[in-house]
C-alpha cells in the first residue's frame, strides 16, 4: 500500500485499517474510472510483467550511461537546459530534477486530485520507459 495512516496528513480523514481497499493494477490501461477510484486510499498491484519492463529499461539506461551516451535528465539538464550536462553526483541531479519541476499552482490540490495525479505518475513510471530503478 502506498498511502497509509502513518503518512496521511492530519487534515485528511482517516480510513479505518479494517476497511477493504480498492486494488488498482498498474498493468492495466489507465482510465478516468481508475483515477476516480484513486480518490481514496488504494492498494496498487505490480505484477511480474510490470516489474520486468521497469527493470529492463533501468538496465538499458544504466548501460547507455556506462557507454557515455547522453540520457535525458540523467546525464543532461532538463527542459531548455537539455543541451547542458547534468550534475556529476546522482543525488545532486535528483535535486536538479525536483527544482526543475517546482511550480506554483495556487491553493493546495484536494487529496482526491493529488492522489489521482500520483496514480497517473506511478502508472507512467510502470510503463518501463523512464529508466527509473525498480
Amino acid at each position: 500500500m502506498l498511502l497509509d495512516d502513518s503518512v496521511r496528513p492530519a487534515a485528511v480523514p482517516s480510513v479505518p485499517v479494517t476497511s477493504s481497499l480498492v486494488q488498482i493494477s498498474l498493468a492495466d490501461e489507465l482510465t478516468p474510472a481508475i483515477l476516480e477510484k484513486a480518490a481514496l486510499p488504494v492498494d496498487f498491484a505490480v505484477d511480474d510483467k510490470v516489474r520486468r519492463r521497469v527493470a529492463e529499461c533501468h538496465e538499458y539506461t544504466t548501460l547507455a550511461m556506462g557507454d557515455g551516451r547522453a540520457v535525458y535528465g540523467t546525464t543532461t539538464g532538463f527542459g531548455p537546459l537539455v543541451a547542458f550536462p547534468g550534475r556529476a553526483e546522482y543525488a545532486d541531479q535528483c535535486d536538479n530534477a525536483i527544482n526543475h519541476l517546482i511550480a506554483g499552482h495556487g491553493e493546495d490540490l484536494s487529496p482526491a486530485v493529488a492522489r489521482a495525479a500520483l496514480t497517473a505518475r506511478l502508472w507512467s513510471l510502470c510503463q518501463g520507459r523512464s529508466g527509473v530503478s525498480p
